[in-house]
């Protein structure tokens, strides 16, 4: 019992933690039980939601048609469905939601929130539309920013946006129709300049004017008690420059409330005002061209795409020169045969590709998307993305269609070579995987059996010299000798290689933990005292830095680079080691300074590979694995290790070990 009770808590934690939203509601639609975060999405009490029901909380779409038809779908796939939430307060939220059956028939409903990306989603729908509709002849200026503006208010419901034409050093509204009539009759023609209000002061210093409190705002002084009296609070503003940088407009944003940008905010004024630039800049430079071929001529030359302006009522369809371009058909600037889209199509593509252009058409929404395969006219096929927007009269009936095909073939081409080498690598990483498997166990019992014979060897060499030594003369007493020293370094090198294959191995295992530098240094000398004195060393180490690492690895790095310090010095001179340390760039840099030989510059890097040795074993001994197994130990830390010496002025070996990132 106190089992299962235990059982239940970490479930109910798990339910209130979870990152995502979770609720549960039965058979009928009735809301049960959400956890803070599913409350959070829907802006729903605790007291309240149990008594909501399903379409109290979503809105009804062509994704949510009702409750039945989404448990229905349901129990037959498991796939996700975008819904949009009725919040009290207004504010826009999007869930991707997963509803899963449960043993008593009721559902859980697993949402994520993405109203980020739905958000910028529209927003980059809408500037699509708008730049496509900048595009054609038949839509004034004005309709535009108005739609841009209308876009942009339901995408933020707590703005009311503003264009104001800037002329002549006066401001004029272009595109304000949420904001009150008697405050546009009050900034209309109103001069720029440093206290004009928000969109005034930006047009006069060309630079954004974030206003967080108009009740405050000096520069509010001449509008602020009209604009207050409606309930505005704060209004940001940022200037619309051509490229020749003359302020053409003013962009602004007002808020009933008191408020200061966030990054993502001040990220979408700038990204608003670009698009305006590219539509008020695009108006200027065409109004004095003909309203419609040279719009669309423009257009068509500034882009490798071919575009094209289907009339849906007489079956034809106008093409940019990148029809010729991309596909080798004959252009002309007049009419063509809608033939010359459809016989082109492959056959594998047609049904999917018409099919889809007749649902838009027949549901009555704008925009077209279809990823298809377009043949040319030497017989191959490109693949293309071809996009289009529908343009319907004030009745909501089809006129025309205009769009645009891009050759999407290398990214296709990209696209699967891409999975193909992402498969061959993972047969190639799971094949090396398998191979250094098998290559450890290998050296393992390689290094395992050798062992026992090199023990024997040793052994009965000892034994050998130590009873028959006396008998045998100097040469024979030199080869036992010989005999024996191979085998206790053949040893040696098998213990120092078995070793170096264990680090990094097994990197769970690793007791990586807060370490005293300075207590390192102390139990590497506490270990080899014995050498130490006898070569009476001298070595100086000061207050040393905490680092994250495996204390018995980082014992292993001081004692080779004392030691060889130690090791490989002048006759009758004393080693002197000094060990200190530094920060930089995020890491502690340690070093280890001798007096020693010194090693000349060809060698800097090569000493650091195995069995790679500067001096003859009986001149200095040892098995030539000491700096490998170094690097090696350095390297599992996230670390570098490099030396600076010359020959006869000694040597410092440098290593970094990055600092913990919590």
């Amino acid at each position: 019992m106190i089992q299962d009770k235990g059982y239940l808590l970490n479930l109910l934690s798990v339910f209130e933690e979870a990152t995502f939203g979770i609720a549960f509601i039965d058979p009928e639609g009735n809301w049960k039980k959400g956890n803070s975060n599913f409350l959070h999405f829907t802006g729903c009490s605790e007291e309240d939601f149990s008594g909501f029901t399903w379409d109290d909380v979503f809105e009804k779409n062509e994704s949510n048609t009702g409750f039945s038809s989404l448990i229905t779908a349901a129990s037959s796939r498991f796939s996700p469905v975008v819904l949009k939430v009725l919040r009290k307060d207004g504010r826009r939220v999007w869930l991707n939601v997963f509803l899963l059956r449960l043993e008593n028939k009721h559902l859980a409903c697993i949402a994520e929130d993405i109203s980020r990306e739905m958000i910028f989603k529209e927003l980059d729908q809408l500037e699509r539309n708008v730049l496509e509709k900048n595009a054609l002849p038949y839509y004034r200026l004005e309709e535009v920013l108005d739609e841009f503006i209308r876009g942009l208010e339901q995408i933020f419901p707590e703005t009311v946006c503003s264009i104001m034409k800037v002329s002549d050093g006066k401001v004029y509204c272009w595109s304000a129709k949420g904001l009150p009539e008697d405050y546009l009759r009050e900034i209309e023609g109103a001069s720029i300049g440093p206290k004009a209000g928000s969109c005034g002061t930006a047009a006069f210093f060309k630079t954004a004017v974030i206003v967080e409190d108009i009740s405050t705002d000096y520069r509010w002084e001449p509008y602020k008690s009209t604009i207050i009296s409606h309930g505005y609070k704060a209004c940001w503003s940022t200037p619309i420059l051509s490229a020749s940088g003359k302020v053409l407009a003013t962009f602004a944003i007002y808020y009933k409330k008191v408020k200061s940008p966030e990054s993502q905010e001040l990220n979408f004024i700038n990204r608003s005002g670009k698009i305006l630039a590219i539509i008020l800049e695009n108006y200027l430079s065409i109004q004095s061209l003909k309203q419609s071929n040279q719009r669309f001529q423009y257009v068509t030359e500034a882009t490798s795409e071919a575009i094209w302006d289907a009339d849906l009522r007489k079956g034809t369809v106008v093409w940019s020169q990148g029809y010729q371009t991309l596909f080798g058909h004959p252009y002309q600037q007049e009419e063509m045969d809608g033939s010359s889209w459809s016989d082109y199509i492959h056959p594998d593509d047609y049904a999917g590709v018409t099919g889809s252009i007749e649902r838009i058409i027949d549901s009555r929404k704008k925009t077209w998307t279809q990823a298809y395969r377009f043949r040319k006219a030497d017989g191959s096929y490109l693949r293309v993305e071809d996009k289009g927007l529908v343009v319907r009269d004030p009745e909501g009936k089809p006129l025309r269609m205009v769009g645009a095909m891009r050759d999407i073939s290398t990214q296709y081409a990209y696209n699967s070579s891409l999975k193909e080498l992402n498969r061959s690598l993972e047969a190639s990483k799971k094949h090396l995987e398998a191979t250094n498997a098998e290559l450890e166990q290998y050296a393992f019992i390689a290094s395992h059996h050798l062992q026992e014979p090199l023990r024997m060897v040793i052994g009965f060499m000892d034994k050998l010299y130590k009873s028959y030594g006396s008998e045998l003369d100097d040469k024979a007493s030199r080869y036992v000798l010989f005999a024996l020293n191979g085998a206790i370094q053949m040893r040696q090198q098998i213990l120092d290689l078995q070793e170096y294959g264990a680090i990094g191995k097994n990197e769970t295992n690793a007791q990586f933990r807060w370490l005293e530098t300075s207590q390192l240094v102390t139990d590497a000398l506490r270990v080899n005292s014995e050498f130490i004195q006898q070569t009476s060393a001298i070595i100086e180490f000061g207050n040393l830095p905490r680092i994250w690492g495996d204390k018995r690895t980082l014992i292993q790095v001081f004692e080779h680079l004392i030691l060889n310090g130690i090791k490989y010095q002048p006759p009758s001179q004393k080693a002197r080691i000094v060990i200190s340390s530094q920060k930089k760039d995020g890491e502690t840099v340690i070093y280890v300074q001798d007096n020693g030989l010194g090693i000349d510059k060809a060698y800097h890097e090569k000493i650091f590979l195995l069995f790679q040795r500067l001096h003859g074993k009986d001149a200095f001994p040892g098995t030539g694995i000491g700096l490998s197994l170094c690097k090696k130990i350095i390297e599992h830390h996230g670390g570098t290790i490099w030396l600076e010496s010359e020959v006869g002025k000694g040597s410092t070996f440098y290593f970094t070990i990055p600092e913990k990132v919590d």
